[in-house]
């Protein structure tokens, strides 16, 4: 159960990171954009 528990965490962890990514080239995208 507890190992099963932290592979979910892991897997949430890299899911948060994938769209912070995506945000983050987003918001570079439009400051690209306004120059």
């Amino acid at each position: 159960m507890k190992e099963r528990k932290e592979k979910k965490m892991k897997l949430g962890k890299k899911k948060l990171l994938n769209e912070d990514a995506k945000t983050k080239s987003k918001l570079l995208n439009r400051k690209g954009k306004k120059k």
